[in-house]
């Protein structure tokens, strides 16, 4: 039980009633407070308790999203690799028919000046 307050209490109390009495209803009173603190400390515990759990299923559920973003970057990340892998195939191939057509023409100029 608060000391203190219930020192306070029976001061105050004495004042209008004698000391026995005051003593006994300034126990009752610190005990109602006590209790009524108690009951609203549970209370806020309850409501912390729920949020807590209202948070971890939020992650949760924001985790399992930032999963399957990542698996669609990583799709995404791969088509653009198998693009750019068909696009040097197709430049190098190019670039052996370009290749190949100047050889063609140097050859062409070297036997038309011979």
């Amino acid at each position: 039980m608060n000391t203190q307050l219930l020192t306070q209490i029976v001061d105050e109390l004495s004042g209008v009633m004698d000391r026995p009495a005051a003593e006994k209803l300034a126990q009752v009173v610190v005990s109602v407070y006590e209790r009524l603190h108690e009951s609203l400390v549970i209370r806020r515990l309850d409501s912390l308790e729920t949020a807590v759990r209202q948070l971890a299923v939020s992650q949760q559920q924001m985790y399992t999203e930032f999963q399957e973003h990542r698996k669609q970057t990583d799709e995404r990340f791969r088509e653009l690799r198998e693009a750019q892998q068909q696009m040097y195939a197709e430049f190098q191939e190019y670039r052996r028919q370009t290749d190949e057509r100047f050889r063609e023409l140097r050859e062409a100029q070297q036997q038309m000046y011979a």
